[in-house]
């Protein structure tokens, strides 16, 4: 039953928040699109990074900007501009014109979600949004219901039984 319970919520959390980084993606993908070729202009450069650094920390999480050959243009954290990443499947994904969404375990980091979202000017992929996000918040919050469901549980048997003992003791006594 524990276990039933653990991967429902398991299921449902990674699922809102699949959805809401994904929602959140397409607005990005939204208003970098307009300005996607003119990010060599230092104005409108530092005004586009001014967006995703302000979505990076109401999301908490990394933005990073890719061209239409997956490289980053701009990194909400300022590290990995220049660098590659076709070769992630959700990129690849992004620049075939699909939103993707997954989450990966890792040793250093634990729980990781990553979230591309394709961004278009006039039905044509110019680029795509990458957002990586820790879900560790998920399964600590689940560890925590389950561990009180378990109190709960205990204590509803534990006073179950008081009870129980109370009444064959005044049923047994009359006799």
């Amino acid at each position: 039953m524990i276990s039933f319970i653990n991967e429902t919520l398991k299921v449902n959390a990674v699922r809102d928040m699949k959805i809401n980084l994904l929602t959140q993606g397409n607005i990005i993908a939204d208003e970098v699109a307009p300005d996607f070729y003119r990010l060599g202009i230092s104005s409108t450069r530092s005004y586009v990074e001014s967006v995703i650094k302000k979505y990076s920390l109401d999301l908490d999480a990394r933005i990073l900007i890719l061209n239409e050959h997956g490289r980053v243009q701009l990194d909400s954290y300022d590290k990995m501009v220049g660098r590659n990443f076709k070769h992630l499947l959700e990129v690849s994904t992004a620049l075939q014109g699909m939103t993707a969404a997954e989450l990966y375990k890792t040793q250093e980091l634990g729980n990781i979600m990553y979230v591309t979202v394709p961004i278009t000017e006039r039905h044509d992929i110019i680029g795509s949004v990458l957002i990586s996000a820790s879900a560790e918040h998920i399964f600590t919050n689940i560890k925590t219901v389950i561990q009180k469901i378990l109190v709960l549980s205990l204590l509803g048997i534990l006073i179950t039984g008081i009870v129980s003992f109370i009444f064959a003791d005044i049923f047994f006594s009359a006799d």
